[in-house]
């Protein structure tokens, strides 16, 4: 009997340490996956900031090209005819086509106080007063954090070649109202337009596939959103805090939708028929 227990004992001692050893090698595993994540993730970054100054260096180099083949004649402001020419490297952050690199420096702080509407290509400074942003053909990603806080932001016209909206771009703009996603988006980051206060109405692209977390979380004005088949997942918070959400059109049977998504959405009577996680 004695040699049972101990028998007994010893295989429940191995057992135990079996566990052990394999609960240790999985949180080993997970903790390298974090961590390999977070390389990545540093090293996208620096990568697209390489890009940003590369983009921005390139930009500098055609204005400096164009602005030497000014003639004499044409250096002159096109607002006040003024010859008092403003150097080209002071307004790289005004587009081409507003013709700002014919104003003088007196005309050019002026339309920069008044209403700026800019054409937004990678590497651009953008003001801290635009209002409205056209998006260039050649934007293929608007980067993480971009337009966030941008309190006189009202209306982006995103381009049809446009594919990723990074993470928090547009969080905080809490005065746009107007944004129409193309369907060539085939990424949103998290919180992307999280705390948008003024967008009633949203259409998800039909290339996306799942709606990322806190995408437009506190939206206090949305009041419908349109969601396509492609659509298989919508992740947490993804819509909470909206409290005039009514209508939820699009989603299928087979989308995995977290029960977080749609909290505090008072307004919202009814769950789309789908798999909850």
């Amino acid at each position: 009997m004695r040699e049972t227990i101990q028998r007994v004992s010893s295989n429940i001692k191995d057992t135990a340490d079996k566990v052990k050893s394999n609960i240790k090698d999985r949180t080993d595993k997970v903790k390298d996956g974090i961590k390999d994540k977070r390389d990545r993730v540093k090293d996208g970054i620096k990568d697209r900031k390489e890009k940003t100054k590369e983009n921005f260096k390139l930009r500098a180099e055609k204005v400096r090209e164009r602005a030497g083949s000014v003639r004499e004649s044409q250096k002159k402001c096109i607002s006040c005819s003024s010859e008092s020419y403003i150097n080209l490297q002071w307004c790289l952050c005004i587009p081409l086509c507003t013709g700002a690199y014919h104003l003088c420096s007196k005309c050019l702080k002026r339309k920069q106080e008044e209403t700026p509407t800019i054409i937004y290509r990678h590497g651009d400074v953008i003001p801290d007063n635009v209002t409205t942003v056209v998006f260039d053909a050649s934007v293929k990603e608007i980067l993480p954090r971009l337009f966030c806080h941008n309190t006189s932001l009202r209306r982006v016209h995103l381009s049809p070649s446009l594919e990723i909206i990074g993470e928090e771009a547009f969080y905080g703009c809490s005065n746009l109202d107007f944004i129409e996603i193309p369907d060539s988006v085939r990424e949103i980051g998290s919180s992307a337009f999280n705390s948008c206060f003024k967008i009633k109405s949203v259409r998800i692209p039909a290339s996306l596939k799942y709606i990322a977390d806190n995408v437009f979380a506190h939206c206090e004005s949305l009041e419908c959103v349109t969601v396509p088949p492609s659509v298989v997942d919508i992740q947490f918070y993804a819509f909470s805090g909206c409290p005039k959400l009514e209508e939820i059109h699009g989603v299928t049977p087979q989308a995995k939708i977290s029960l977080t998504a749609f909290i505090e959405c008072p307004k919202l009577g009814y769950r789309p028929n789908a798999v909850y996680y």
